[in-house]
């Protein structure tokens, strides 16, 4: 995230530059950086390239009669290298990856108009999900609380944030900051609700939008010192300067006072404790309860961590299963999990795979299997089918760690009288 918010500065910052051989050279690339460092940054590839096309162009046009024709031709010809470059870079993939979702979107755009049309459950992306993830993305623009990795925390203060957009729209009357304030507002407003069709809600997807109101704050602020400085032409000279940094240090401490606590928990954590891998002892914990080899065959072990990350620090004691659908490689099961007749399902309906009756078969075969907790994090879809093993199993805890976030619990199947219950 803090490598999208420094590459988004440096393109907003050549996007106001004048067109030139670099300058042509570095947005494209920084274009398909964003991609390349995370796709939920797709979007912002895919506005930053047409952007740079199109400012190529009006530029083009404004200067093809000039004195200098070869630069012209060196232009285009850079133009159109560029555009190579990103194509064979990520374009391609990232082509492919945008007519998927918008398939999506026009199918459930006909199922809306057609009522008739058959209901399908709602994949990866899903216009569905814009009424539960949409107002949490507009309180995390506004400055509110909301979910950030394991926090719970405002990315900016509320005035901060409020300030920044009331400093764009007002951006929007400076003729000189028009073009700028219209793509800042056009490429946000995309992203979000790009980011709120997607099934989990994460306040990291727009962590960029950061950059975007502190700037938004400058021009607000701005406009406000030149207003007081209109009001205050008749005051002495003497006493301008004292107002204008009496008023800085005013909103200083009133953005320093309560973020004292935060500062000082940073400063802690950077310079008192070290940062705990706790994907490594998760996987440390399963090693120290499968300390021995198994006599026969390997007990299973059911997580939500990436399976190669576990293969990675893992005894080889026990074998690993999926926890949900929702898990990477699981269009990959059979080779990365195993070959179980349960994942004979389509691929293409990973949907109709029962994980559960998995478990319940490898249980009624004898095969001893275990449940390790780390690795959900604040995903709808892992915790979702976490909680339907524990309410479809017994789970018995025969391991703790991680202060209780790796636990090992053992599967078991209930009894008809639990089940009653």
């Amino acid at each position: 995230e803090n490598l999208l918010l420094t590459l988004f500065l440096i393109c907003l910052y050549l996007l106001t530059k004048p067109v030139t051989k670099l300058n042509l050279l570095l947005l494209i690339f920084i274009s398909c950086s964003f991609y390349l460092t995370k796709y939920v940054a797709a979007p912002l590839t895919l506005i930053w390239g047409a952007l740079t096309v199109v400012k190529s162009y009006f530029y083009w046009l404004n200067h093809k009669s000039s004195q200098h024709p070869s630069l012209n031709k060196i232009l285009f010809i850079t133009m159109i290298c560029s555009l190579a470059f990103f194509w064979w870079l990520a374009g391609q993939r990232l082509f492919n990856s945008s007519i998927n979702v918008l398939t999506i979107f026009i199918t459930e755009l006909q199922t809306y108009l057609n009522p008739q049309a058959s209901i399908t459950q709602p994949g990866w992306f899903s216009l569905k999900y814009l009424a539960q993830n949409l107002p949490q993305y507009l309180q995390t623009v506004t400055g509110q609380p909301v979910s950030f990795l394991w926090e719970h925390q405002a990315l900016l203060p509320s005035w901060l944030a409020i300030s920044g957009w009331w400093g764009w729209l007002l951006a929007l009357k400076i003729k000189k900051a028009r073009f700028l304030a219209s793509l800042v507002l056009l490429f946000t407003g995309v992203q979000i609700i790009i980011a709120a069709s997607f099934y989990s809600f994460e306040a990291r997807y727009i962590y960029w939008i950061i950059a975007v109101l502190i700037l938004g704050a400058g021009f607000f602020w701005q406009q406000l010192y030149q207003s007081l400085q209109s009001l205050t032409q008749q005051l002495r000279p003497q006493l301008k300067p004292l107002l204008s940094g009496g008023s800085l240090v005013l909103i200083l401490i009133y953005y320093a006072v309560p973020q004292l606590m935060t500062w000082k928990n940073q400063l802690m954590l950077n310079f008192k404790y070290a940062e705990t891998p706790w994907y490594y002892l998760a996987v440390q914990n399963l090693n120290s309860f499968f300390h021995l080899a198994p006599a026969s065959q390997p007990p299973l072990v059911i997580s939500a961590m990436s399976p190669y990350f576990i293969d990675y620090y893992s005894n080889y004691h026990y074998q690993v299963l999926p926890l949900s659908t929702h898990q990477d490689f699981f269009a990959q099961r059979h080779q990365v999990w195993g070959d179980f007749t349960e994942f004979a399902q389509p691929t293409t309906n990973k949907q109709q795979i029962n994980l559960l009756t998995l478990y319940e078969n490898l249980l009624k075969q004898d095969r001893p299997v275990y449940l390790s907790k780390y690795g959900l994090g604040n995903e709808s879809g892992k915790n979702a089918d976490f909680a339907k093993i524990a309410s479809k199993f017994q789970l018995d805890l025969v391991q703790t760690g991680c202060h209780d976030l790796c636990n090992i619990y053992q599967l078991k199947l209930r009894s008809p009288s639990q089940d009653e219950n």
